[in-house]
């Protein structure tokens, strides 16, 4: 009976893992709790030309590609499997269920850029200047925009658009990165191990 009890606390443990990373709203900024990062509201920076958009806010810095990258995953978990370098439309069933309510959730997070924008800048791999987000299709369609999906705007970086934020970022104050738990297997051996230990001692 105690090998049982061991064991369903083992197995217990192992698999209440992390939760999904999360992003919380703070007013004029998101903060990403999986990356420990603070993300400044497309609002904010909206018609500010992209190479002065982080000098006109103090404490910020450019995103780099990978951060958007896995700001965007994170928000529309699931969209880069179905339109890696295109761009989905709410209305169409096709993609996943709950395309709607993450556009929804991210003009929430960071605000629109125009009436029916939320488009944000940032360099991506090959330091093409690059847009992404979401715009608004009347009243119930959404629009959500892959990595891939702009032309380059480098020839508007000094160019104040106002349909368009730029990606800042900064360090989250306090921020501690969690540590993962053990996977199940060690875990499961560790309490096996222990059992035969204590059965071994007993005799």
């Amino acid at each position: 009976m105690k090998f049982l009890t061991a064991l369903c606390i083992t197995i217990t443990v192992a698999l209440s893992g992390n939760t999904h990373a999360t992003l919380i709203d703070n007013g004029l900024f998101t903060s990403d709790t999986a990356t420990g990062l603070d993300w400044l509201d497309l609002s904010v920076s909206a018609g500010q030309a992209y190479n002065s958009a982080a000098t006109q806010n103090d404490g910020w810095r450019y995103a780099t590609n990978e951060e958007v990258e896995d700001l965007f995953n994170t928000a529309f978990e699931g969209y880069y499997s179905h339109r890696p370098d295109d761009y989905a439309f709410s209305q169409d069933y096709t993609h996943y269920a709950g395309l709607k309510a993450d556009a929804i959730n991210w003009w929430g997070l960071f605000g629109g850029t125009t009436s029916s924008k939320s488009l944000g800048m940032y360099r991506d791999e090959n330091n093409f200047l690059r847009t992404t987000g979401v715009t608004r299709y009347y009243s119930t369609g959404w629009f959500v925009y892959g990595k891939n999906y702009s032309t380059d705007l480098s020839d508007q970086a000094d160019n104040h658009l106002d349909s368009y934020g730029t990606f800042l970022v900064r360090d989250t104050e306090g921020y501690e990165a969690p540590i993962p738990e053990p996977a199940i297997p060690a875990l499961f051996i560790t309490g096996i191990a222990g059992f035969i230990v204590s059965r071994i001692k007993s005799r």
